[in-house]
């Protein structure tokens, strides 16, 4: 995969064997082997890399910093809204929030 049809397709994550070279003067968006990115996954020289089970996944905006290349605005990954979240401002009055330091919507404390 080259770096255009990565910013082209829209997605927020690619598997690591998407962006290396499978062989020999293969294109691809970083110019490492598939033997040597995961090596360099292992060393923790790329910190935009996460595994998930037996996957390694590229974090597509990361990848793009490491990379010092600015995403285009109208880029959003695949699924995701036009406009932002509401669920906030919709969310029924009677739902009580959980927060991470267990307080409820009013301010007292779970015991």
């Amino acid at each position: 995969m080259t770096l255009a049809e990565l910013i082209a397709s829209g997605r927020a994550t690619v598997k690591l064997e998407e962006i290396v070279r499978a062989r020999a003067g293969q294109e691809s968006v970083l110019d490492l082997s598939r033997c040597s990115a995961y090596e360099a996954v292992a060393n923790g020289e790329l910190p935009f890399v996460f595994r998930v089970g037996r996957r390694y996944l590229c974090s597509v905006p990361g990848l793009m910093r490491m990379l010092q290349i600015p995403l285009p605005d109208e880029w959003r990954p695949a699924g995701t809204l036009a406009t932002g979240c509401h669920c906030q401002e919709t969310a029924p009055e009677n739902v009580v929030r959980i927060t991470s330091d267990h307080r409820q919507a009013d301010g007292t404390h779970d015991e």
